[in-house]
């Protein structure tokens, strides 16, 4: 009976003292915490976000909108907003459904197959992804699918005022994902300035306070990609965003042949987004950037650069301090601009694409 107690007693205090780490730690909440291997507890949100209704995503509807996009497009969060303010219906597509970048126009006249009815074509890419994206030759490959079925959520609900743990996270948290946390917790309290090296991510001391809620306010954590690529020089950064921009343009030609509407939508990097308040001599030249070839190009496109970084200055936690995304704050302010674009092209010959 003794050595019973014994081996419960010593079984017990490591289960103990680890359950306290991940109460320490705080449940993982975003995605930047747990790719950095960083506590929640230094880079989880504190303020409440607005709640407001998410709709579903209509894809056994006649939508008015065909989305293709990345994670900042499957949950149906700016749409939702957008579709209020202009009476459209949104069907939300991520591109992997298609299959490759390769595939995109092959999807689309799928699509527009099983949506006569649409009027709008929304591509949305996140900055980093777009250059590579709409540089890929469109071409029927075999990876290209058919039928194409949406793996965006299906919506409903509402937005959540407070962080959500996610799934997977508990009190008992993953053993190296704990330490690394630890670790890190020391490591960013010896540093005071430039740039902290997490491998997926990155924390760079912002020059402001009041953009985030976390406890780590004073710095922004980032992923590592959004940081301009080692070797690439501005020149080639140009040559591909001309080219990005010509193959964009070509797309919208046919498209709008179609009597199709195309826009696109380039989400700017969260890094991009802060870089007015990060620390001058932490970031060095990004080199050009793809909103100014949109817009040279002709294409319908938004010029979300500008508008990100004025909101992002004084919405606080437009970007979640914890993750890549936007908060619910900053997807209803996207949504806003979405849905005033829209509006604004009612009633215009969809073959004058070019403004």
């Amino acid at each position: 009976m003794t050595f019973i107690k014994y081996f419960l007693c010593t079984a017990l205090i490591p289960l103990a003292l680890f359950m306290a780490i991940g109460i320490y730690l705080e449940p993982l909440s975003g995605d930047l915490t747990r790719l950095g291997n960083v506590a929640e507890r230094e880079w989880g949100w504190t303020a409440p976000q607005a709640v407001w209704a998410i709709k579903s995503n209509a894809v056994d509807a006649k939508a008015d909108v065909i989305v293709i996009g990345d994670s900042f497009a499957i949950g149906n969060l700016w749409q939702s907003v957008a579709a209020d303010m202009t009476g459209l219906t949104f069907v939300n597509y991520h591109w992997g459904d298609l299959g490759e970048d390769a595939c995109l126009e092959n999807g689309i006249a799928l699509l527009t197959q099983r949506y006569p009815q649409a009027r709008y074509v929304m591509m949305e890419s996140i900055e980093r992804a777009f250059i590579d994206r709409f540089t890929a030759p469109q071409q029927k490959t075999p990876r290209c699918k058919n039928p194409i079925v949406s793996t965006a959520l299906p919506g409903g609900g509402f937005t959540s005022a407070n962080r959500i743990p996610i799934a997977s996270a508990g009190l008992l948290p993953d053993p190296i994902y704990a330490l690394k946390a630890l670790k890190g917790l020391i490591k960013q309290r010896s540093l005071s300035s430039g740039l902290t090296d997490l491998g997926n991510a990155a924390i760079a001391p912002l020059a402001r306070d009041h953009l985030f809620s976390n406890q780590a306010s004073g710095a922004i954590l980032f992923l590592k990609e959004d940081l301009p690529k080692p070797g690439l020089s501005n020149a080639q950064l140009v040559l591909d965003s001309q080219q990005a921009s010509e193959q964009a343009s070509a797309l919208a030609v046919k498209l709008t042949q179609r009597g199709l509407t195309p826009i696109f939508l380039v989400i700017p990097n969260k890094l991009t987004t802060y870089s007015p308040y990060i620390q001058a001599e932490i970031l060095t030249d990004h080199g050009p950037d793809i909103w100014p070839y949109l817009a040279h190009s002709g294409v319908h496109s938004i010029a979300l650069k500008e508008a990100f970084q004025s909101e992002a200055a004084q919405e606080l936690d437009f970007y979640l301090p914890n993750d890549t995304h936007l908060s619910s704050n900053g997807f209803r302010f996207f949504g806003t601009i979405v849905g005033d674009y829209l509006n604004g092209l009612k009633g215009q010959n969809p073959h004058e694409f070019m403004r």
